[in-house]
């Protein structure tokens, strides 16, 4: 059983239609939370009103608080859920307001966290069902590659935000990161980078641990089929990845006081090559040796250097 101090923190925002389930399936775990901190960023709905009320029904034996958010997208809502962590937490664990961990979530993941060194920050994401509701379908979510670090986090993302959990040493390097707030794509990105880029942990488990909600209202939704890839593609046509890796390039340059020195030269290889000429930017990927998770997405990598995308 897990003894350190566990915080879930879920950012909210008119998710009041399947946000009693989800706060059920984390109070049901196998080793429960010892708190519960919601952000609201000002949700028009009942999203506050229903994660009261579960709130008042609880036992008393978690701890379950509701802040104000601050208004800023999801991203800095939960950057100011993890600044307003109690000191005393040990284990971080993100949460979407519409999916439904199972069981054993915090407990397999307060496990594999709990091996890695204390003072070193660690960062773990795990698979997931990717789930309709509607019909009860579920799919796995995608593989990763062989191996992550800080040349796979400059050019992707490795787990969904809803999976992640933080050790102690990385909610203190993550709150350092980020005291101004820094315009990032995704928190669950940039934690990824961060994390990658300061020399910390990054585990992934194969095994899911949570039913991934898919509907309209989702602000990503799951990065894995065929219209995922379509997404994925035009983001790259349109400029979409183009504008991604300049914000969190410069989310990134506003704390390199946590990087690594060579993953420092890493960020600004990428940032002078990506620049440059046509021959400078297929230069850049080869010297620095980016990549994305797979053999396709490789290529999508190296076309978006050909044709100014990065």
């Amino acid at each position: 059983m897990n003894e350190k101090k566990t915080a879930v923190l879920i950012a909210l925002y008119n998710g009041a239609k399947h946000l009693e389930s989800q706060l059920d399936s984390v109070m049901q775990q196998t080793c429960p939370p010892d708190l519960i901190l919601g952000s609201d960023d000002g949700s028009s709905d009942d999203t506050r009103a229903v994660f009261e009320m579960v709130a008042k029904q609880s036992t008393g034996k978690i701890e379950i608080t509701c802040l104000d958010g601050p208004k800023m997208g999801y991203a800095r809502n939960f950057f100011h859920l993890l600044k307003s962590c109690p000191e005393d937490v040990e284990i971080a664990a993100f949460c979407d307001q519409d999916d439904v961990w199972l069981d054993h979530k915090l407990e397999r993941g307060a496990e594999m966290l709990a091996a890695c060194d204390p003072d070193r920050p660690a960062l773990l994401g795990t698979a997931t069902w990717v789930w309709r509701a509607e019909t009860g379908r579920k799919t796995p979510s995608r593989k990763l590659p062989q191996k992550l670090g800080f040349q796979h986090a400059l050019v992707q993302n490795f787990a969904g935000g809803n999976t992640l959990m933080l050790n102690k040493a990385g909610i203190e390097l993550v709150r350092n990161a980020t005291q101004n707030s820094p315009d990032v794509v995704a928190h669950d990105w940039f934690l990824y980078q961060i994390i990658s880029g300061a020399g910390g942990t990054v585990l992934y488990d194969p095994e899911p641990s949570l039913l991934y909600r898919q509907h309209g209202g989702n602000e990503i939704g799951a990065n894995s089929g065929f219209g995922a890839f379509v997404k994925r593609f035009n983001a790259m046509l349109d400029s979409t990845f183009l504008e991604w890796n300049t914000r969190n390039i410069n989310a990134l340059r506003g704390c390199t006081n946590v990087l690594l020195v060579e993953n420092v030269q890493l960020l600004e290889a990428f940032a002078a090559g990506r620049e440059g000429s046509v021959f400078s930017r297929l230069k850049m990927l080869r010297q620095t040796g980016l990549y994305r998770r797979d053999k396709v997405g490789q290529a999508g990598l190296w076309l978006a250097a050909i044709l100014g995308r990065l």
